[in-house]
C-alpha cells in the first residue's frame, strides 16, 4: 500500500477530465445565459442581434467540450446506457441529463438565429426556458458529489464551490463572447456588471475554500487523514488566489479605454480564471477520503 498522498494523487489524476468538466461546463452555461440577455431587448439593432447570436456558439462549444471530457470518464461508450437508465436515481445520470437538456435548448436558440423566416417569438420562449435549464444543470453538477460515504465531500462547501466557480468564470467568458460579437462598448454598464459578478464570486469562492480547509483539517478515517492525502492543499489555494486575482486584473484592464487588444486580454483572463478553478477542482479530487479504510 502506498502513502496516502500517492494514492490521492493517483485518484485525482484519474479524475482530471471531471475536474475540467466541473470547472468549464457550469461556467459556460452561465456565460450563455448572460450573453443571451441583450437579445431580449427589442431595441437591439439587427446587425448586433445577428452577431450576438453567432457568438453564442462560444459558450455552447465550451460547454460541449466539458461534457465530452466528462464522457471520457465512462471508459466504455456502452456505459452510457447505464447513465440513461439511472435518470432520477443516480446523481451522475441526473447531471448528464440536465446537461443534455440545457445544450439542446441552447443549440436550438442558436440555430433559430440563422433561420431566414421570423421566429423571434419561438426564440424568445426558448431563451426564457434555457435560464432555468442552466440553473438546474448547475444545481445537479453541484450536488452530484455530495456522497455520504465520502466524508470529505459530504459538506456544504462542495456544492457552494461549484456554483460560485460558475459565476466566477462565466461572466469572463461572456465578456469575451460579447466582444467577439461587437456588442460591448468600453463604457458599457453590462461589462462592468460582469466584472463585479465575477470578482464577487471569486472572492466568495476563496472564502469557501479557506473555510473548507479549516473544517477538514482534522478529518480522518482509520488509515489516513486529510493532511496525509492532500498536504499541498494550501499551496493549491494560494495558486487559485494568484490566478484569480491576475484574471480579474486583466479582465478589468480589457475595459480600459487606453488599453489595446481587448480580445487578447479577455481571452487571457478567461484562461487564467479557468486555471484557477481547475487547480481547486484538482484539489477536490485529492480530498477523496471515504468512511472506513478507503481513499
Amino acid at each position: 500500500m502506498g502513502s496516502g498522498m500517492e494514492i490521492a494523487l493517483a485518484n485525482a489524476l484519474g479524475e482530471i477530465t471531471l475536474a475540467l468538466f466541473t470547472s468549464l461546463a457550469p461556467a459556460s452555461a452561465i456565460a450563455y445565459v448572460l450573453m443571451e440577455l441583450p437579445l431580449f431587448s427589442r431595441s437591439l439593432p439587427e446587425d448586433s442581434r445577428a452577431s450576438l447570436n453567432k457568438a453564442l456558439s462560444l459558450p455552447l462549444v465550451l460547454c460541449m467540450v466539458g461534457l465530452i471530457a466528462s464522457a471520457t470518464h465512462l471508459g466504455n461508450p456502452a456505459n452510457a446506457l447505464y447513465v440513461i437508465m439511472g435518470i432520477g436515481r443516480s446523481p451522475l445520470s441526473n447531471e448528464v441529463s440536465a446537461a443534455v437538456a440545457f445544450l439542446a435548448c441552447a443549440a436550438l436558440i442558436w440555430l433559430i438565429g440563422f433561420a431566414e423566416g421570423r421566429h423571434r417569438t419561438l426564440q424568445r420562449v426558448l431563451m426564457i426556458l434555457v435560464i432555468p435549464a442552466a440553473l438546474v444543470f448547475i444545481g445537479f453538477v453541484s450536488f452530484a458529489y455530495n456522497v455520504s460515504t465520502i466524508i470529505t465531500w459530504a459538506t456544504p462547501f462542495v456544492p457552494a464551490s461549484i456554483a460560485l466557480g460558475a459565476f466566477a468564470l462565466g461572466p469572463v467568458i461572456a465578456s469575451l463572447g460579447m466582444h467577439v460579437a461587437g456588442c460591448d462598448a468600453k463604457s458599457s454598464r453590462i461589462g462592468w456588471a460582469l466584472i463585479v459578478v465575477s470578482v464577487t464570486a471569486a472572492v466568495a469562492l476563496f472564502a469557501v475554500y479557506t473555510l473548507q480547509m479549516g473544517a477538514l483539517s482534522q478529518v480522518s478515517n482509520y488509515l489516513y487523514s486529510v493532511r496525509d492525502i492532500a498536504p499541498e492543499y494550501g499551496w493549491l489555494l494560494v495558486a487559485y488566489a494568484v490566478l484569480a486575482v491576475a484574471a480579474s486584473v486583466v479582465h478589468v484592464l480589457s475595459f480600459r479605454s487606453n488599453v489595446g487588444h481587448p480580445f487578447a486580454l479577455r481571452l487571457t483572463a478567461s484562461m487564467l480564471m479557468l486555471l484557477a478553478l481547475f487547480a481547486m477542482r484538482f484539489a477536490f479530487y485529492l480530498l477523496h477520503l471515504t468512511v472506513g479504510l478507503g481513499v
